[in-house]
């Protein structure tokens, strides 16, 4: 891939790309390249940038809210009353941890149930 010599098109797929971190010298410096001499490029790289400090800032928050006890209580019950349903208890009677781990999986969140 030639500097500046790529469309528009292509370019907006390296920079998704470029995200990933996932482009190679030549084609960043494509980009990089066809960016610096398209103003249109240049405001959705922009807008993009923009975009993924907002998510990174958001993911940032998100890691630092810790959820209330009785919620998360209410979770570990609901997660034992779907184990039992699912008869997936030890032989001693008990739930193991494994198996609520296996029904948090579910939640889309396993560390819920480490509070």
């Amino acid at each position: 891939m030639e500097i500046n010599k790529i469309n528009c098109d292509e370019n907006q797929k390296l920079m998704s790309r470029s995200f990933d971190k996932d482009l190679t010298e030549p084609e960043s410096d494509a980009m990089n390249g066809h960016t610096d001499e398209c103003p249109d490029c240049a405001g959705i790289l922009s807008e993009f940038e923009q975009l993924t400090s907002a998510l990174e800032d958001l993911n940032v928050f998100y890691n630092t809210i810790e959820p209330r006890m009785e919620l998360v209580n209410e979770i570990k019950s609901t997660l034992k009353k779907e184990v039992m349903v699912l008869g997936k208890i030890g032989p001693s009677g008990e739930l193991r941890d494994e198996d609520l781990d296996i029904a948090a999986a579910g939640t889309g969140n396993p560390s819920i149930i480490d509070g």
